[in-house]
């Protein structure tokens, strides 16, 4: 989960960087994180929010709070983006549509949450001639596997080694 939220970060341009910004992510580029994480506390922006979830920080869904309640819009909007996907997530969806609710009337219209399900997936069934151990062997699965799992390994594999 760690690396999706990582993963869904948006990426700060370098040349629209205040000074300030552009020193606190060397610093945090160098390893020091401490200090840069002063460096973006003091500019307080959602650049420090978004330090702080990309450190997996608890203080970052509060830090993304208070910039909802800001007066510019775009931060809000911002803010308030990122605590929906967060709050998707981590499986919070009343606080998802919570947050959503509060986007769209900051003026945010870019975003919407499926309300429908999907039923479940049919696995099926497969039958794989000769003995399971032989194939498994000469498909590189464990011979741990249960009939289960056997199916969802193979996949893997073909999709990883090809």
């Amino acid at each position: 989960m760690h690396r999706s939220r990582t993963l869904c970060l948006l990426v700060l341009s370098v040349s629209a960087l205040s000074a300030d910004l552009r020193k606190a992510r060397d610093l945090e580029l160098a390893g020091s994180i401490k200090a840069a994480e002063q460096e973006y506390k003091a500019d307080g922006g959602i650049a420090y929010a978004e330090f702080l979830e990309r450190r997996h920080h608890p203080g970052a869904i509060p830090a993304y709070e208070k910039l909802a309640t800001a007066s510019d819009a775009k931060v809000k909007q911002q803010a308030l983006k990122r605590l929906i996907v967060l709050s998707l997530m981590d499986g919070k969806k009343k606080a998802a549509e919570t947050y959503l609710s509060a986007y769209t009337a900051a003026g945010g219209t870019s975003l919407s949450l499926n309300t429908t399900t999907r039923p479940p997936v049919s696995t099926g069934m497969t039958e794989i001639p000769g003995p399971i151990r032989s194939f498994s062997r000469m498909a590189a699965l464990s011979p741990d596997l249960t009939s289960e799992e056997l199916l969802g390994a193979l996949a893997r594999n073909i999709v990883t080694n090809g």
